[in-house]
């Protein structure tokens, strides 16, 4: 799934698969997320009339969200996308005669039912990271070398 493909068959069926979900769906999208998903993602999450099925959520987690969505997608990013990236995205579709189907980030954070989180949000505390470390007597290391 990770490798280049020579369709978007996979994808695609990715998509049917988040679009199919009734409760939550829990995707991780460490290299962006695609045409295909994004357009998923930016669907309100409200059950079609077919789908009566109801969430289960704790009470908390119900007070906080506030949201009479169905369904919860929790989306875990490898870093927030910047605007001037997706302003660059977005003209090259509209290039292509594809601007009015373009869909991402800033889309889809809109809706209440996706839950979105970045991964890496350390990067700007790096330095003031290994400052502590280097002070520390006891630094950590993965190998015990």
């Amino acid at each position: 799934f990770f490798s280049p493909r020579k369709t978007s068959d996979l994808l695609d069926w990715y998509a049917d698969r988040m679009g199919d979900a009734a409760d939550s769906v829990h995707f991780t999208a460490a290299f962006g997320v695609s045409q295909p998903l994004a357009h998923v993602l930016n669907q309100d999450g409200k059950p079609s009339p077919t789908n009566e099925v109801g969430v289960r959520r704790s009470p908390r987690i119900a007070r906080r969200i506030k949201t009479d969505d169905k369904l919860l997608r929790y989306i875990l990013l490898d870093s927030q996308p910047s605007e001037h990236s997706s302003e660059k995205s977005r003209a090259s579709a509209e290039k292509k005669g594809r601007g009015n189907d373009y869909c991402d980030y800033f889309d889809f954070k809109k809706l209440n039912s996706n839950r979105i989180a970045y991964g890496a949000v350390l990067s700007g505390r790096m330095d003031e990271l290994e400052d502590v470390a280097s002070s520390s007597a006891h630094s950590e290391a993965l190998t015990g070398l």
